[in-house]
């Protein structure tokens, strides 16, 4: 039988207190040996090492391992981190049940960017030590980032968080992370509950932003403005803080304070444009021929790089005088190349490596270096029956040219044949004015010049505006005059919303009822446009969320 174990200590470096071996009172006996890392006062004390050796031999090889461990940190310090994989490989075969070692290990080969070793290793820590709360973070953290390609690995990703929580409750690296992902789950209530319990998530910039993120999405408004509000008073040119102080108020209809926290960055910043981390940003609309549906993708994914998940790409097929007559350009088949620019796009801006011959273009091998994270919604901006079926069938919306009454809107929904997510937007004339006659009397001239582009067209039979009432308007328009004078209060009604904010609203609800998904004001040249924007924000903008029937 062994004796007793009697502790005998071997020589300790700063970082780490002195490491035991045990040892049995005769040499026969097996013991176990383990090295002791020293801990910080929040965190467990976890174990180094452990195999069974004879004694003699024990000390020898813990002594090896020990100092290999150290050169491994030291080199990782360094930089030198060939070296650190090859001296933790050494140190892991040696000590092939240690935890920690795996653990340090795994965060190295996570910080080279080498993620499934990673999480090998990690899991492996796990099962070797299921109390070592450092192991369970990690592991969570590796799985959550790989649930960016692979959302079935999020629900790993949270279990392991969510242990390593348990271990640690007060630890505001394991809570952020557990946040996120909950937050990406769409649980932002349980989200903003492991963060109620950190007492950093009031006073650390990071954690802050993320505890508001979380009560805004659970709706706990008044506490996530609470906390932005602290965001910006601390540093009031915090973009990030800005524009969710900014959202949170139109939300409320708070559209002066909205508008009052803008002004004010502004006029501190006038480079600083908080509002475009908001704004959805697209061409309406460029053509399929100008530029190759390659090129296309390559733009297009340059802009979602600059604005991820902002970006809808606008596509037509422009008109026969324009790419034929005036480019020299072959205009045969519009609608069959339009169709397949968007398949061509679709597979781009997907990450697929393409090759295609069809009837109009070619790709051999084309693929983008890097295609957005987020898929690309397609409108197309077409107006003719078989285009808006094409629309229909291949793309996320339609954009309406200008003129679109609310009758081609009804027109519009139900040729493409597609559901209520699909999207009808359009182009929309529009003016605000004290003085209804003053506003109507500004957008004339605008109507006259498109009443006569669009002569004879369906966009206009739509709203029971026959050739033979624009005729007018198309001589004047070859003749270089304005025929504004000719557009009288029924035009300017059917095709326009223009008038004091009353009158403006009651024309909005029409779109509204049609079927409208977003008006793109078109505001009248001479006008201040800067003007008008802050009035459709403050008096219109409101009655459109209100009144919107989708």
């Amino acid at each position: 039988m062994a004796e007793q174990a009697s502790d005998q200590t071997v020589d300790a470096a700063p970082v780490t207190k002195r490491p035991r071996i045990v040892r049995a009172g005769n040499s026969a006996a097996v013991a176990r040996a383990t090295l002791q890392m020293m801990r910080k006062p929040a965190l467990f004390a976890a174990i180094l090492g452990a195999f069974l050796l004879p004694a003699t031999v024990l000390a020898d090889g813990l002594r090896d391992a020990r100092r290999d461990f150290l050169k491994a940190r030291s080199a990782v310090t360094d930089g030198r981190f060939r070296d650190a994989l090859e001296l933790y490989r050494k140190v892991i075969e040696e000590l092939p049940e240690d935890a920690v070692v795996r653990y340090e290990y795994a965060q190295l080969l996570r910080d080279l960017n080498v993620p499934e070793e990673a999480g090998r290793q990690a899991r492996e820590a796990v099962r070797l030590d299921p109390s070592l709360p450092e192991a369970h973070r990690l592991l969570g953290t590796l799985e959550l980032a790989a649930s960016e390609k692979d959302p079935s690995r999020l629900d790993a990703a949270i279990a392991e968080l969510q242990k390593a929580h348990q271990l640690i409750p007060y630890d505001a690296a394991t809570s952020a992370a557990l946040a996120r992902a909950l937050l990406a789950h769409g649980q932002p209530a349980e989200a903003a509950r492991v963060l109620d319990d950190m007492p950093e998530s009031r006073t650390q910039p990071g954690l802050m932003r993320l505890a508001a993120e979380a009560r805004a999405r659970s709706g706990r408004t008044r506490d996530a403005e609470g906390l932005y509000e602290a965001l910006h008073e601390a540093d009031p040119n915090d973009r990030e803080a800005v524009a969710a102080l900014v959202d949170l108020y139109e939300e409320e209809d708070r559209l002066d304070d909205a508008l009052a926290l803008l002004h004010e960055l502004e006029a501190k910043d006038p480079e600083n444009m908080a509002v475009t981390e908001r704004i959805t940003i697209g061409l309406g609309v460029v053509n399929a021929y100008t530029r190759h549906p390659a090129v296309l993708a390559m733009e297009t994914a340059a802009l979602a790089g600059t604005a991820p998940g902002r970006v809808v790409l606008g596509l037509g097929s422009s008109n026969r005088r324009w790419i034929e007559a005036q480019m020299g350009i072959p205009f045969e088949t519009p609608l069959g190349d339009l169709r397949e620019c968007v398949g061509i796009l679709r597979a781009l801006l997907a990450g697929e490596r393409l090759d295609f011959r069809g009837e109009r273009f070619r790709l051999e091998g084309v693929r983008l270096d890097s295609a957005p994270k987020e898929a690309v919604p397609i409108v197309l901006g077409v107006k003719g029956p078989r285009a808006l079926g094409l629309a229909g069938e291949t793309a996320d919306g339609v954009l309406c040219s200008v003129l679109a009454s609310p009758a081609h809107v009804r027109r519009a929904r139900a040729a493409a044949g597609a559901g209520p997510r699909f999207t009808i937007a359009a182009y929309v004339p529009l003016l605000v004015d004290d003085d209804g006659a003053r506003a109507r009397e500004a957008m004339r001239p605008l109507l006259a010049r498109y009443l006569g582009v669009l002569h004879g067209q369906s966009i206009l039979a739509d709203a029971g505006v026959g050739p033979e009432r624009t005729r007018p308007f198309r001589d004047a328009l070859l003749d270089g005059e304005d025929a504004g004078h000719a557009v009288d209060d029924a035009l300017v009604d059917t095709f326009a919303i223009a008038g004091t904010p009353a009158e403006c609203r009651r024309r909005l609800e029409r779109f509204a009822e049609a079927g409208l998904d977003a008006p793109v004001a078109v505001v009248p040249r001479g006008a201040d446009l800067e003007a008008q924007i802050a009035r459709i924000g403050a008096e219109l903008l409101p009655a459109w969320r209100a009144m919107r029937c989708r």
